[in-house]
């Protein structure tokens, strides 16, 4: 439980509505102990926080959420001049700004938000960092019987808790200690650490070994006597694909993206950290066990439901090609519809490729990539 928990203004606050919670609901903003972390808690909708998480790539510029304080805070006249942001546990996937505004209207009795609703504000949009603490000394609070907290965060990602603290307060059950009150301002790095799923490590010797050239000859061989040429994969790893080389692998390494094995989750794949720049992207590179003229691409998202990229480029290159240049085999595709699933290109590749590049806009993820074509 958090050390000024008693204190809370936001203890008991129910939310309003939230623009976006499908990792995390924002009802986690408002607890009163401190967040946790379970490396291995994957659920349907991705990783596990004890936080309010939205998904990638908002296109609004920011998620919003408003709650409704308990009664026996809003009832009494207030200015919340300490407030308290988290964003423990959330490290390349947190909110890159926070803002926080109040007001002393209440809902309707159907539960919505009064036209006439004047929002006030008390903590001005302010940059945050991952996996800290940053507390704020807000001067000139707006005092009143606030009745309503909306925590706005830019452009997207997660927040573990939002608190605020009238330090004038002198009820003795909430009254707070010289040496929280000290605290503010600050920020500070947590040193808790973030630990790596346990399926990750357990399969980390095996993922990481590329089978031998005779075992990749062996493949082939009998491949070829079994199948035609356009069913063989060649970017998998039984075939003699290598992942060379990937821009970021915060979350996940590039190298299960050509595992001949189905997807275990989400972390089973490659995924950066959240981007929130215009034009940025992230990539993968792999050499292909032989050059191919490639005819088909398979994109495996099946774990990645919340946080795929928005659009994805294909482009391959041969080493016969003295300039090294990227020719483009798939354009850049929207493929924000596809996630939680595989999306399949046929394609007419110009000319045969031995490399390919996956360029992933502006950030995300994904579980597989499979590559089909013939030699010619």
């Amino acid at each position: 439980v958090h050390a000024a928990a008693a204190s809370d203004c936001m203890r008991g606050a129910s939310v309003v509505s939230v623009t976006n919670e499908r990792f995390a609901p924002a009802s986690n903003l408002v607890l009163p102990r401190e967040p946790y972390f379970d490396p291995d808690a994957f659920g349907t909708q991705g990783k596990v926080m004890d936080s309010w998480e939205s998904v990638r790539h908002n296109p609004l510029g920011s998620d919003a959420a408003v709650f409704r304080l308990a009664d026996d805070v809003a009832d009494a006249e207030r200015a919340f001049d300490l407030v308290e942001v988290s964003t423990v546990f959330h490290d390349g996937n947190h909110a890159k700004a926070v803002a926080v505004d109040v007001a002393e209207l209440d809902v309707a009795a159907d539960g919505a938000l009064p036209a006439d609703l004047h929002w006030n504000e008390l903590l001005p949009r302010s940059p945050l960092h991952g996996h800290s603490i940053h507390r704020y000394a807000i001067d000139n609070a707006p005092r009143g019987k606030h009745r309503l907290v909306r925590v706005r965060m830019f452009p997207d990602g997660g927040l573990s808790r939002v608190r605020l603290f009238d330090s004038s307060s002198s009820s003795s059950s909430s009254a707070l200690s010289v040496d929280f009150v000290s605290q503010f301002p600050s920020e500070a790095r947590s040193e808790l650490p973030i630990a790596q799923p346990a399926q990750l490590h357990s399969a980390d010797a095996a993922d990481e070994a590329y089978p031998s050239a005779d075992s990749v000859a062996e493949h082939w061989r009998v491949a070829m006597e079994t199948h035609n040429r356009r069913q063989i994969d060649v970017a998998c790893d039984l075939f003699g694909g290598v992942v060379e080389e990937a821009s970021n692998e915060h979350y996940g390494k590039a190298r299960h993206v050509i595992s001949w094995q189905p997807p275990r989750g989400m972390f089973d794949g490659f995924e950066s950290a959240r981007a929130h720049k215009a034009g940025h992207n992230e990539w993968v590179r792999v050499r292909l066990g032989r050059a191919t003229r490639v005819r088909r691409i398979e994109l495996d998202m099946r774990f990645f439901v919340n946080n795929n990229p928005e659009s994805v480029r294909i482009e391959g290159r041969c080493d016969a090609d003295k300039e090294g240049v990227w020719r483009t085999i798939l354009p850049d595709t929207f493929v924000k519809q596809y996630r939680g699933n595989t999306a399949i290109f046929d394609v007419k590749g110009d000319g045969a490729v031995n490399t390919i590049r996956v360029v992933c806009s502006p950030c995300g993820g994904f579980n597989r990539i499979k590559v089909f074509g013939d030699d010619h």
